[in-house]
């Protein structure tokens, strides 16, 4: 997050899928490791390992000692249980930070549609956009200007396959005089197979990919310097609104890299384990997981013997990759798995 004005988030609410891979990774290596082992393991520099490290540092999730002729100081992890315990707190902290984020967004948005629907729809620094053809063409002719990078988020349900491929042209030849994209959609993309080949085509082509859990408007961000939204049209007419303004777009840049920050990357079908296939009751079992439940209680919140849950954790955990159940429930944490089951009504939360 940059800027003067928006206060940067907590560490703690900026564990992301490259800590919980680090974190994963001091768990289950059996070796002592220090931050070069790190980045070297990882694949990524010097930089970004200090600032996973300070993260998780400052989250509480591991601390640093003295080598002991080892050559540096290595990184240790917390207890299991508590590093356990910890996340859950985190990932509650951030899906709490993300909502209270996104309802402020979206009411300063839907406040700056209802002043301009009271007055003109031109300004030094909006331009009100109705009907499709106007929108459209707005957005093809500032593709075409973009010469540095593009940001993107595309809340709602996923469009038909013929106006997802017609975007893809676009995007290519942005792609081609070097522009750098990203883009945020939301991980229902993922489990639509039109959309989730959409998704991976756009990786492959070049540009970076994530998905959220939700995300508070469409945006398109060009070269930080123009900034399309969508508002609320009249009579069923969809409508956008155009800002050219250095403050309302620093600010809407700053609502995607928050969504950015919360959100995870895409991954390719060769390069993931279908933990994102995952039954209901694959679900269910890595939700009563992350809930602490004992194995008898989680059986029979299924109304399954514990025998038998022992056996469906197991499945779980080949679905997942994972060799422990304590890195099941990262790699739920991971894809974004835990909250996705709800408990029938009236069923007591006993432990």
């Amino acid at each position: 997050m940059t800027g003067d004005q928006h206060s940067e988030p907590q560490a703690s609410e900026r564990i992301g899928a490259r800590e919980l891979s680090s974190l994963e990774l001091l768990l289950t290596s059996g070796k002592s490791l220090c931050r070069g082992d790190l980045a070297e393991r990882l694949g990524i520099s010097e930089g970004q390992t200090g600032e996973v490290v300070e993260r998780l540092l400052s989250a509480g999730l591991i601390r640093e000692k003295d080598g002991a002729g080892l050559g540096g100081r290595t990184l240790v992890p917390g207890a299991s249980d508590f590093v356990y315990a910890r996340l859950l707190e985190i990932q509650q902290e951030q899906l709490a930070g993300q909502i209270q984020f996104q309802k402020s967004t979206t009411s300063i948005v839907r406040a700056l549609s209802d002043r301009l629907h009271a007055g003109d729809d031109d300004h030094p620094q909006w331009k009100v956009l109705r009907g499709y053809e106007p929108i459209s063409a707005a957005l093809e002719g500032a593709a075409y200007r973009a010469r540095r990078k593009v940001l993107s988020m595309h809340p709602g349900i996923p469009l038909s396959p013929e106006d997802l491929a017609d975007s893809r042209p676009r995007n290519q030849r942005a792609l081609d005089r070097g522009v750098a994209m990203r883009s945020i959609h939301l991980a229902s993309m993922t489990r639509v197979p039109h959309g989730r080949s959409h998704l991976e085509a756009l990786a492959e082509s070049g540009v970076k990919v994530r998905v959220a859990q939700s995300l508070p408007f469409r945006l398109i961000v060009i070269d930080d310097a123009i900034a399309y939204t969508s508002i609320n049209g009249t009579d069923g007419e969809p409508a956008a609104l155009e800002l050219r303004g250095p403050e309302l777009v620093s600010m809407l840049r700053e609502v995607f890299e928050f969504c950015w920050l919360d959100a995870q990357p895409v991954r390719t079908a060769e390069s993931e384990p279908e933990g994102h296939l995952l039954s209901e009751r694959g679900l269910a079992i890595v939700q009563l997981l992350s809930e602490g439940r004992t194995d008898s209680a989680m059986a029979r919140s299924l109304g399954v013997s514990p025998r038998t849950f022992r056996r469906l954790i197991g499945q779980v955990m080949e679905q997942l990759g994972a060799e422990s159940r304590f890195q099941a429930g990262i790699r739920a944490m991971e894809l974004g798995l835990l909250g996705r089951w709800q408990p029938p009504d009236g069923e007591p939360r006993s432990r």
